[in-house]
This record gives C-alpha cells, structure tokens and sequence, in this order.
C-alpha cells in the first residue's frame, strides 16, 4: 500500500484512500472508505475498469458533504494515463483529463461553495479544471 490520503467533512465524515497492490502481478488500484470515526464502509475500489494501473489519489468534500476522489488512470494503457474522479455516492468513473493532454499525474482536488477542482500535471505543464458544481 502506498500514497495514503486522508480528508475530514465539516460534519466530522472522514474518507480515506489509497493505492494498493494485492490483486498481486504488480496491478496497483486504488482503494477508498468514508463513514465515521470508528465506523469505517468497507474498502472498495474507485475505478470501476481493473485495466492498467491506477494511483495517487486526491479526496475532498464538497459542500454538500459528498466525498470525491481524483486519481490517476492507467485503463488506456500506461502512455494514455488520464486523470478520472468519482463520488462517494455514484461512484461513476468520469475522465477529467483530455486525451489531447497526454500523460497526466498527481491530481490535486479542492472544494469551496459548490464549486470542485482537480490541478493535475501533463507533459507540458499544469492543467486546471472544473469538475464538479
């Protein structure tokens, strides 16, 4: 296990994820859980597509108490790696990354309002965007 991140509501939810390797043959997925303190959901995995290698998760709460996390995704193959988010809730996978982007890593979420951001880096720099309202 490796890269654990960890973030806390405003109403005391706590989420936590990770990447994790014990699906063995060197795969590393990313693995979460939110609840409360000494009550944790049992862990899952956010991307909801095995292929590749996914990691370096990013976790934020957004005003409205929902739990997002941001990762890096390798499910295109290891050059195609794009940044993708889901919710706590839905847990629908969206690309957040273009494919115009190249090989992005290490996204970054914030939240203010009703406003969600992911920053992430790509071959030719910083990219920003808006992922979620």
């Amino acid at each position: 296990m490796d890269a654990p991140v960890v973030a806390v509501s405003s109403d005391g939810k706590i989420g936590a994820a990770w990447m994790d390797q014990r699906a063995g043959g060197g795969n590393r997925d990313v693995q979460w859980t939110m609840g409360q303190r000494g009550s944790l959901a049992a862990e899952k995995r956010v991307n909801d597509d095995g292929d590749g290698n996914q990691g370096h998760p990013s976790l934020v709460f957004d005003g409205s108490g929902t739990l997002w996390c941001a990762w890096e995704d390798a499910r295109k193959g290891a050059d195609k790696q794009r940044i993708y988010a889901a919710d706590f809730h839905t847990k629908k996978n969206v690309q957040v990354s273009s494919d115009a982007e190249g090989k992005c890593a290490f996204p970054s979420l914030a939240a203010g309002g009703d406003v969600l951001g992911v920053a992430y880096e790509t071959p030719s720099g910083i990219s920003f965007r808006i992922a979620g309202r």
